[in-house]
């Protein structure tokens, strides 16, 4: 039996996700995932078999064999990596919403974390790699964008040079250099708060020699040792550092 407009209805979870999973049907550089959440299997094998019969051009559709962590059942869309899928992805939403009725989606991409975009918003589809050229894995992504996000923080310090490898960060001045692991930075509240910290754990009685090190070398941020980290704070930003290392040049 075919199915008519809201059929689905209250079936299928607003929540969609882009590139979260690896595909079957190619590599992930030229492959995407759009992944659709449902609370039950049989709505899950009618959305599959709807999509799989429809005119989206897709490479792959599939319900997940067993539920996620939350219960919840998946219908997985393979479909190309190019510039086609903007539009392909707003097309298969708008069919996928005829059987649902009215639904305000809420998409996530791996590249954008916790962030939550509309379908319609021009901003989600600067975050989808499009060209397979292109394209790099997670961790690879999440690298480049924690460099730059140390570099933006650091831009207008005393430093020389600053150097990465891996997690550490290596911060210079013509006298002294600090290599340190590079735990996390960002807005001051969400980086203390996903850190399990509490200001009360701030020492603010002393400050260790790493902490006026790091001080030094940088010259516009105050550090605090903060449990086993050190906190380098400037405006509304922090970086958490730790296994602080301080060497001095002859």
């Amino acid at each position: 039996m075919s199915l008519k407009n809201g059929d689905l209805a209250g079936t299928v979870l607003p929540n969609v996700s882009i590139d979260e999973f690896e595909p079957k049907a190619g590599d992930d550089k030229d492959v995407i995932v759009v992944a659709f959440y449902l609370d039950d299997q049989n709505p899950a094998d009618d959305l599959n078999t709807f999509i799989q019969r429809g005119s989206i051009d897709t490479l792959d559709v599939e319900v997940s064999p067993n539920t996620d962590e939350e219960g919840r059942y998946l219908v997985f869309v393979e479909m190309s990596r190019d510039d086609t899928f903007p539009n392909k992805f707003q097309a298969l939403l708008k069919d996928v919403g005829n059987l649902t009725g009215k639904m305000d989606w809420e998409v996530k991409t791996y590249l954008t974390d916790d962030v939550v975009y509309k379908f319609n918003d021009p901003e989600l589809y600067n975050n989808i790699m499009l060209n397979p050229e292109e394209y790099v894995s997670k961790d690879e992504y999440m690298k480049e964008s924690r460099q730059r996000e140390v570099k933006e923080f650091l831009k207008d310090s005393m430093l020389i040079y600053l150097n990465f490898d891996g997690n550490n960060v290596t911060m210079g001045t013509n006298s002294k250099k600090v290599i340190a692991e590079m735990v996390d930075i960002g807005d001051y509240d969400t980086v203390i708060g996903r850190n399990f910290l509490a200001e009360s754990a701030f020492d603010l009685s002393s400050k260790t020699t790493e902490a006026r090190a790091v001080e030094h070398i940088l010259g516009n941020v105050e550090v605090l040792p903060i449990g086993k980290f050190l906190s380098v704070n400037r405006d509304d930003k922090v970086m958490l550092l730790r296994n602080t290392e301080i060497l001095y040049r002859g």
